[in-house]
């Protein structure tokens, strides 16, 4: 049954229900928007130190420029080692998911993966492949997002959305005092 909505049961909900509606904002942008802040550049051709976890990671192409199309990017020949190490760390060319990002005036397409065994330095190369050229760009390299990580980013902020709207839907829409009750006639 709807209750009467009082100046003191909006004061109540709406705060209620921004703070949900906030708080799915809020974590979207920090949970996939943290993709992007943690990347590592190189220039191609170019090579430098980086320091890596243990985990997957992804290495996107990368261009400034605040539109960029979308799918893999182009092949780059990179090349990951730990110093001294006689190997190096096996880079996989993406085919089948190609993610894509555009902030702060770059745009980044995937192009390759590669997992880490043991955190530290690694020496990191990249440059065009034999006998083919590359646009102007560089590789940003990050944490692999992950589909575990994407669900659970997407359903956490449905939850805290959930969480305001829910019981300020509730305060609007409910009546504490049914007609017939003892309250509701005095």
């Amino acid at each position: 049954m709807t209750g009467k909505v009082t100046p003191l049961r909006l004061a109540v909900a709406i705060p209620l229900m921004m703070a949900g509606v906030g708080g799915f904002v809020t974590l979207l942008l920090l949970g996939l928007g943290g993709m992007t802040r943690d990347l590592q550049r190189l220039d191609v051709p170019g090579s430098r130190r980086m320091t890596f976890e243990e985990g997957d990671y992804t290495v996107y192409w990368e261009t400034r420029s605040s539109w960029g199309s979308k799918g893999a990017g182009p092949e780059v020949d990179v090349r990951i080692a730990a110093p001294g190490s006689p190997s190096p760390v096996a880079v996989h060319r993406s085919t089948f998911f190609a993610s894509h990002y555009q902030t702060d005036g770059r745009a980044g397409n995937s192009s390759a993966t590669f997992h880490i065994d043991r955190g530290g330095a690694y020496e990191v190369s990249a440059q065009a492949p034999q006998g083919k050229t590359l646009p102007t760009g560089g590789i940003a390299i990050g944490k692999s997002l992950g589909i575990l990580r994407l669900v659970g980013t997407i359903l956490g902020a449905i939850a805290c959305m959930a969480g305001g709207l829910v019981p300020g839907i509730f305060i609007l829409a409910t009546d504490r005092h049914p007609p017939g009750s003892a309250r509701a006639a005095g």
